[in-house]
């Protein structure tokens, strides 16, 4: 009995010490992931070191008040699978994170750090922010080249190593050297990576929070425009007949989308200059999270991908897209264009570049369906109409996707394959609100061509 009773209390231990553990709210920090997919490792302990980080990020509160996470794997390139910036959901991160390395290759950790630094991962530009504490969470089985000089740069960017090796190839000194004044972690294997979990995020989670004072506040305030106002105050809507959706709405489960339904779909990303870099990536996330509920494979739905603004540039080809991991890895990858919102020239692309052609994945049994997502104005109307026109003679459905208050909403109608396949959301972030109305519109038998929708 009394074996019992140490064992039931060990357990209560364990699940108050695992709940206490988990990042609080408000928290402000900025990790990165740098871990290895070389040749040293294989495929097995791969999966375990992506589902140990995957684990990690789950612990964290996420969003731009609170913990930010990016990862990086290395071998003899070095890939960035997220930045900063792109993910506030987990689910997202894990998707990103699945797949094989490269697993042939060696480890090239000094060019893994030359890029992070090239690549301004602390800086502005990808969303550092100078009010949160930054870490680097390096993860290494040991056998690398030498270390770069540029993790002296990084640390004088304020940022925080926290060294992990596995086996006893992993170097000591350097990765002493790397997370001093602070021990690197040690574990003898891939298996006992989450012995460090909770230790880990310790150190990776101190509470930074905004001070929080009964003081009279100074008299200088930041100034407060209209474009900070959250969605959830707006009670009205501003489009006639329409109602912009609430936030408070949860996004509903999928209900068409159903393996054995085939279907490839092809996603233009209006990438210009009025949506800015920060709702660039709202909609690359929000984007993945759809494509992560459609089920892919060469008897399921492909998804493709490009951005547009003046210019269009390929995300991903059908054919390259029968692992979602694939899919979001390159959606979050995307770089943002600005430029015009030339419309027209991303449906043109469309077909002049055969998207739906089999040499690009396409398949002849398969509905060809576009899904466009834009914020405003076509800067040449008759040319997108044209362009539209072109493709439902082609026999190809178009849904698309207005956001914000600025949506043109006769352009996107006229574009789209019939009214009914015209959507509106107020912003990007609550694109999720309408996720079950895109599934049902890309996983329906309804989405048929209407040729009396042809201007």
């Amino acid at each position: 009995m009394w074996k019992l009773i140490v064992s039931l209390l060990f357990f209560l231990l364990e699940q108050t010490y695992c709940a206490d553990s988990k990042c609080a709210d408000g928290t402000l920090v900025d990790v990165t992931f740098v871990f290895e997919c070389s040749s040293t490792i294989g495929s097995g302990n791969w999966n375990k070191e992506a589902q140990f980080i995957s684990d990690l990020i789950k612990q964290f509160k996420l969003g731009p008040k609170d913990a930010r996470v990016a990862a990086v794997t290395f071998a003899t390139n070095s890939v960035r699978l997220f930045d900063l910036r792109n993910i506030t959901d987990p689910s997202v991160a894990e998707t990103a994170l699945k797949g094989n390395g490269n697993l042939n290759a060696q480890s090239y950790t000094d060019q893994v750090f030359n890029a992070i630094m090239g690549w301004n991962m602390f800086t502005n530009k990808v969303s550092g922010r100078t009010s949160a504490a930054s870490y680097i969470v390096y993860i290494t089985d040991g056998l690398t080249t030498f270390l770069s000089r540029s993790t002296d740069s990084i640390k004088k960017f304020g940022v925080t190593f926290i060294s992990v090796g596995i086996s006893n190839n992993a170097p000591a000194t350097k990765l002493k050297d790397l997370s001093a004044p602070d021990q690197p972690f040690s574990v003898p294997n891939y298996d006992s990576l989450n012995s460090l979990r909770s230790k880990i995020l310790d150190k990776s989670c101190p509470v930074v929070k905004a001070p929080v004072t009964t003081a009279p506040p100074t008299t200088v305030k930041a100034p407060v425009t209209t474009t900070e106002k959250r969605t959830e105050e707006v009670t009205f809507s501003p489009y006639p007949g329409l109602v912009a959706p609430s936030l408070k709405q949860q996004p509903k489960q999928p209900t068409n989308c159903k393996d054995g339904l085939t279907g490839d779909v092809y996603f233009l990303l209006d990438s210009s200059k009025t949506i800015n870099s920060t709702n660039w990536c709202d909609l690359q996330e929000q984007v993945a999270i759809l494509a992560n509920s459609l089920p892919t494979g060469p008897n399921s739905y492909r998804i493709g991908a490009a951005a547009y603004s003046d210019s269009v540039s390929k995300i991903i080809d059908l054919k390259d897209s029968d692992s979602i991991g694939s899919v979001v890895k390159a959606i979050l990858a995307a770089p943002f264009l600005d430029g015009a919102t030339e419309t027209g020239k991303a449906l043109d692309f469309v077909s002049q570049s055969a998207v739906f052609d089999v040499k690009s994945g396409g398949r002849a049994r398969a509905r060809d369906i576009v899904v466009l997502l834009s914020d405003g104005y076509a800067s040449l109307r008759n040319q997108a109409r044209n362009a539209a026109n072109q493709l439902k003679f082609q026999n190809v459905a178009i849904i698309t996707i207005g956001i914000g208050p600025d949506v043109n909403v006769d352009s996107l109608k006229e574009i789209a394959s019939s009214p009914s396949d015209f959507l509106i959301t107020y912003d990007f972030r609550s694109l999720s609100t309408i996720v079950t109305d895109i599934q049902d519109r890309i996983c329906s038998c309804k989405l048929t061509v209407n040729t009396s929708h042809i201007y």
